[in-house]
């Protein structure tokens, strides 16, 4: 699995040799021409059609007609292509401001046609500063960072046109607690303009940068949380503002961060600022106190075989047996659907989000939020959804194709399916089909011993004691087995629990040649945690609830097989038929979701129950090549992550 950017998503897009095309109107046929920047931020034509132009006999003011047209459809492509693509791109024409863009054209037509057009200016040092970003060597995040140009000496916050251009560019690459730091930077050197209330060209621009930096930070509040923060100017001169942020950022928000009564809904949007803040996606209060999170999904064809309809209609039935089972801490419910854009048309204006388009690939390709293979499973398919609400990865990366990209991430243990797949068939039943035709399975589910049926089909101590677990804090005996059995149903039993050792005795059925063709074996797993380790203890209570009440299993026992046959057909009990048994699982855990997840979907970027999710989320996609991860203790613990119950 990979990630689309969009909350908890990125994209990996094959490495593209052209940005942007745009269309060259002067000659018998429109040619679409390659925009690119080489290596010294130099602009690229391909085909070069101004060479071509020149020997055609045109008069001076056709000649500007046709270059001037296509300098604009240039920057009306430009910035098509930033807004559109820059979200899950890296190329260089999304760290390079439109203006110097739209300067290196200019200055391409000038030296083309021999300063007919216009005479060239001498360039100023906002336009040296623009050429030195775009060739990469001034970053533009470092507001403090001098340069010289004719013998004097600039600092990047002078330029606030420059500045201004790249928040974008320079936000893609923060995290949100980095872009509260730039802001910081931002107001201090900026501290003189702010205290003067008269208004001012410089002012005025020192503003909008700020509007936009704030609304990257907190989205349609922006401008209101910024109000709030210069009017605390009296009393606090703006020092510090850090504390000033901090402040702000507790205060109850008036209208996106409010819960949503009863009938509310929200729309829900991501900020190119911070990619990993949350996705694109309405949400709805039911009447009774519920939730539903709909998802404007496109699926187009991809190297596929599966139609986009086929798959549109897998992944609504998928979501449609997840929904129930995706649970909030007080048991609310939260309906996961996708609708087509046809049907998001239907709904009132207000209450549309933007479409998140998914190809569906061949069955070999690596799934992923904007990708699906076309045998892609349900399990699969919720989890990549769950992206699309902003929910991030929790498992470890392994994968040889990704190196050590993401090795800042926080690896969560308690159950969840942004951590591992199997947690699916664990909290939604499952109508398994198995082949019974050899031993065990035959002899068992024909015998009319009720108790040895209900003791095959049932949870095993392999089943509720976690493989890592077993391995870290557990030892296995084997026992001699036993004709009379001590509760003869249950496919293990609680043999011992003190303060911080326990012991299973767990039963599995084996096939013998003997009537009755199958006998019982037992062992004993024997758990002891070591003082003071609290998650250990944690979990050793969660394994004790799951033996004092036991669940049937969610696999075919031993000695029976999957069979590809599915069946929407609920069984209350385990049948056999031709041959084949059929049984509906039980959910062994409550909830797809922790609380963290849950309360993350319902508040987007919003500070609220979901503050340990996004701070410990925040570093799913990042790595150390370039310093620390720093993250912070708390976030391995899942009590903080995820709003797991102590």
């Amino acid at each position: 699995m990979r990630f689309i950017i969009l909350s908890c998503l990125l994209v990996f897009a094959p490495t593209r040799t052209i940005a942007v095309s745009a269309e060259w109107a002067c000659s018998s046929t429109r040619i679409p021409i390659e925009i690119s920047l080489d290596s010294s931020a130099k602009l690229q034509l391909k085909p070069d059609v101004f060479a071509d132009v020149k020997k055609r006999n045109l008069s001076e003011s056709e000649i500007l007609k046709c270059v001037e047209d296509f300098r604009h459809s240039v920057s009306q492509q430009i910035s098509k292509y930033k807004n559109e693509e820059c979200p899950a791109s890296k190329h260089d024409f999304c760290f390079t401001s439109g203006s110097y863009i739209d300067t290196k054209m200019g200055e391409k037509i000038e030296a083309t046609f021999e300063k007919k057009l216009r005479s060239q200016a001498k360039q100023s040092p906002e336009e040296y500063l623009e050429e030195k970003i775009a060739k990469k060597e001034i970053d533009p995040s470092k507001l403090g960072q001098s340069f010289t140009y004719n013998n004097k000496t600039y600092k990047v916050s002078e330029f606030d046109k420059v500045v201004g251009e790249n928040i974008e560019n320079v936000f893609m690459q923060l995290s949100r607690n980095e872009a509260k730091q730039y802001v910081q930077n931002y107001m201090l050197v900026n501290t003189d303009i702010l205290n003067v209330e008269r208004v001012s060209p410089k002012r005025t621009a020192v503003l909008n940068n700020l509007n936009q930096m704030f609304g990257y930070i907190y989205g349609d509040k922006g401008s209101e949380e910024l109000t709030k923060m210069l009017e605390c100017k009296p009393e606090d001169d703006l020092k510090p503002i850090e504390e000033i942020i901090h402040r702000v950022e507790k205060i109850n928000k008036v209208a996106t961060c409010q819960p949503l009564r009863p009938g509310d809904h929200r729309v829900f949007e991501q900020l190119n600022s911070n990619y990993y803040g949350t996705g694109d996606y309405l949400l709805k209060r039911k009447n009774d106190g519920n939730y539903q999170a709909i998802v404007n999904v496109k699926f187009q064809s991809g190297s596929g075989r599966l139609s986009p309809q086929e798959m549109m209609n897998r992944s609504k039935n998928c979501l449609a047996k997840a929904s129930p089972y995706m649970k909030g801490p007080q048991g609310e419910l939260l309906e996961l659907t996708i609708m087509t854009q046809e049907e998001i048309n239907g709904l009132p204006r207000k209450q549309r989000p933007k479409e998140n388009v998914i190809t569906v690939e061949g069955p070999d390709f690596g799934t992923n939020a904007a990708s699906y293979a076309e045998d892609v499973d349900c399990d699969t398919i919720t989890h990549e959804m769950l992206h699309l609400l902003g929910l991030c990865d929790e498992y470890g990366e392994t994968r040889e194709k990704y190196g050590d990209m993401w090795n800042c991430r926080v690896v969560t243990k308690a159950p969840s399916i942004m951590r591992e797949l199997s947690v699916f068939n664990k909290a939604v039943p499952q109508n398994l089909s198995c082949d019974c035709k050899s031993l065990p399975c035959s002899s068992v589910m024909k015998s009319s011993n009720e108790d040895i049926k209900k003791l095959y089909t049932g949870q095993t101590a392999l089943n509720v004691i976690d493989y890592r677990f077993r391995a870290q804090y557990c030892k296995n005996i084997i026992l001699v087995s036993s004709a009379n059995l001590r509760d003869p149903s249950k496919a293990m039993i609680l043999k011992v629990n003190s303060e911080r050792n326990f012991v299973v005795e767990s039963r599995i059925v084996s096939s013998q040649q003997q009537a009755p063709q199958y006998f019982v074996e037992r062992y004993e797993v024997s758990c002891s945690c070591p003082a003071g380790d609290k998650e250990c203890l944690q979990t050793k209570e969660s394994i004790v609830k799951k033996v004092m009440s036991p669940k049937m299993g969610n696999t075919c026992p031993r000695g029976s097989r999957p069979l590809s046959t599915q069946t929407d057909k609920k069984f209350s009990s385990p049948q056999v038929s031709d041959n084949v048994l059929y049984f509906t699982t039980e959910p062994q855990i409550e909830s797809l979701l922790q609380p963290g997840h849950f309360h993350k979907i319902l508040e987007g970027t919003c500070p609220g129950q979901s503050a340990g999710y996004q701070e410990c989320a925040d570093f799913a996609y990042k790595n150390n090549r370039n310093g620390s991860c720093n993250v912070p203790e708390k976030c391995y613990d899942d009590s903080y992550y995820l709003g797991v119950p102590k």
